[in-house]
């Protein structure tokens, strides 16, 4: 995935995302158009994935029967990201360097709470299982620099301001400005890229139930075998997990 706002609130999770993949490798061009939240219709969760191709979609198919609620998806979480990285090394990858970032966000039965929590693995780590770290409430993936953010109006007193009515301009500073790869890969060509459109993904609980609404909110016209080519200067932002009080996003 390119970028992503993700929020809880004791309502719900909401995942707004971009829905392009791109090849960094040449000149950003359009590979295809497709929703890159994996959804849990099993277990009260959504995830995330940044970084190597197809990590979340390959785990949730390899793993996921093995997830009972989200308190359990949690204690298996790195373990399972770790199997995974293993697993696309010797095929996808082949070998090759294999970060990649992993946010899961679900209910708590234990807490009563929905909550974000981050996975990241990163080829320094060597065959290490990753730590599984808890987020705030809303995580920003990437976060553009300070000086975008002050020229479009998102950075006010040092702190980070997203409103509801301007997501879709938020997307429009992060395509912007593509940067390197969340997880920091010394083999990831500069990569976010926006494009496509993007998708609000929401997971609410009803009836002790969950339930998950997805809807295309915003596109661009970005054609599949052409080269995305977002506006604005291309800046070297230093990417990561940052986390930023936001105000949550709902359709």
């Amino acid at each position: 995935m390119s970028a992503a706002i993700i929020s809880a609130d004791p309502s719900g999770i909401v995942v707004h995302s971009d829905g392009a993949t791109f090849d960094p490798r040449d000149s950003y061009r359009l590979l295809a158009l497709h929703s890159k939240v994996v959804r849990l219709t099993h277990v009260p969760a959504l995830l995330v994935g940044f970084g190597c191709e197809g990590f979340t979609e390959t785990m949730a198919m390899c793993r996921s029967p093995l997830w009972r609620d989200f308190d359990d998806m949690l204690g298996r979480l790195a373990d399972d990201v770790h199997a995974t990285r293993a697993y696309l090394r010797g095929t996808v990858r082949r070998g090759r360097p294999c970060s990649a970032l992993v946010v899961a966000g679900g209910w708590s039965a234990a807490r009563s709470a929905f909550e974000l929590w981050q996975c990241l693995i990163t080829d320094e780590d060597g065959d290490a299982v990753p730590a599984l770290e808890r987020l705030g409430d809303c995580v920003v993936l990437p976060m553009p620099s300070d000086e975008a953010l002050t020229a479009a109006g998102f950075l006010v007193d040092d702190r980070v301001a997203i409103t509801p009515d301007r997501i879709i301009d938020f997307f429009e500073v992060q395509r912007a400005e593509p940067g390197r790869s969340v997880t920091m890969s010394d083999d990831s060509a500069p990569g976010h890229v926006v494009g496509g459109f993007v998708e609000s993904t929401t997971l609410t609980m009803v009836d002790g139930q969950p339930r998950i609404i997805s809807t295309i909110v915003h596109r661009w016209p970005d054609i599949i075998g052409e080269p995305i080519r977002p506006g604005g200067g291309h800046v070297d932002i230093a990417a990561g997990a940052r986390t930023a009080a936001v105000s949550p996003a709902r359709d």
